[in-house]
C-alpha cells in the first residue's frame, strides 16, 4: 500500500473508531485494562481478534510502551489480539491489548474469524490483564458460535456474556471509557 492510502486508510480509521494517537492509546490500555474486572483480578472475557495489519505488530505496539513487558524482548514471535469485553453508547470500547505467541493453538483457534464484533461466529477467550503489561490470554472458551459466550446488544453496543463461565460484562465490570480511544477506568 503506498504512502497515500495508507494515510487515508488511518485517517478514516481514526474519525470512525475515535483512535488518533495509537501510541497513546496503546499506553493507556496498559496501564488501564487490569482495572476492568470488578472483583480486581484482572481476569476478562471478551471477543477476540487477531491484529493482522503490519503497521501495527507486536514490534509496533511494544515499541509504544518502550518494551516494558518481557516479552517485547522477542517481539516478532507475538501478534497483538484485541480483546472486547463491552461498548457502550457513551462510553465506546472496553477493549484490552493483549500479545500472543504466532504459533500458539490460542492464534490458530482463533484466526478463522475475520467479521465484526458481534457476528455470531465471533471467538471468545479468557485473558489476564496486569498493570505496565500486556493482556495474557489464558484461554479460548468459546468459538464458532457455540453458545458459551456471545455478544449482548448490538455490534456497537453491547458486551461479552459467558453464561458457561459466570461472566457477564453488565455486572462483572467497572464502569469505563475511552473517548478519543484512550481507555479510563473508574
Amino acid at each position: 500500500m503506498t504512502t497515500l492510502p495508507r494515510l487515508a486508510a488511518l485517517v478514516t480509521a481514526g474519525l470512525l473508531t475515535g483512535c488518533f494517537n495509537n501510541s497513546k492509546i496503546v499506553q493507556a490500555n496498559i496501564e488501564q485494562a487490569y482495572k476492568l474486572a470488578k472483583d480486581e483480578s484482572g481476569v476478562i472475557y471478551g471477543a477476540a481478534g487477531l491484529i493482522t495489519d503490519e503497521s501495527i505488530s507486536a514490534s509496533k505496539v511494544c515499541q509504544f510502551i518502550q518494551g516494558s513487558d518481557p516479552r517485547c524482548t522477542h517481539a516478532e514471535e507475538y501478534i497483538p489480539v484485541a480483546i472486547w469485553s463491552g461498548f457502550g453508547f457513551y462510553s465506546a470500547s472496553a477493549v484490552t491489548i493483549a500479545i500472543i505467541p504466532k504459533d500458539s493453538s490460542i492464534a490458530k483457534d482463533i484466526a478463522y474469524f475475520k467479521g465484526r464484533v458481534g457476528d455470531r461466529k465471533q471467538p471468545y477467550v479468557k485473558a489476564r490483564a496486569t498493570k505496565g503489561h500486556f493482556a495474557t490470554v489464558l484461554e479460548v472458551v468459546s468459538i464458532q458460535g457455540d453458545g458459551r459466550c456471545y455478544w449482548q446488544g448490538l455490534p456497537r453496543v453491547g458486551g461479552t456474556v459467558c453464561p458457561h463461565y459466570g461472566w457477564d460484562y453488565r455486572e462483572d465490570m467497572k464502569s469505563w471509557d475511552s473517548r478519543w480511544g484512550v481507555l479510563t477506568v473508574d
